[in-house]
């Protein structure tokens, strides 16, 4: 949004005339935004990002066994 409409920082500037912290936030943006983290943060952020597509498959899974096959969402649950 910076690249695209700049004077969205401008506030910032305003609030922060010698630009200590709005580089610096600007900095930790983009970083989050492209991935520029150390190893371990890297994979801790892949996990983060991969944990809405596991969520959403398992949740499938568990309404189409519940509405498809009239099974119960836990399998150690009998039906009578």
């Amino acid at each position: 949004m910076y690249f695209a409409f700049p004077a969205v920082a401008n506030p910032l500037l305003r609030l922060d005339r010698a630009d200590r912290y709005t580089d610096i936030l600007f900095y930790r943006l983009s970083a989050a935004h492209f991935g520029r983290f150390e190893l371990v943060t890297k994979v801790l952020w892949s996990i983060v990002g991969l944990a809405p597509a596991v969520l959403a498959f398992t949740g499938v899974f568990i309404c189409c066994r519940r509405m498809v096959f009239q099974k119960p969402s836990n399998p150690n649950v009998h039906q009578h």
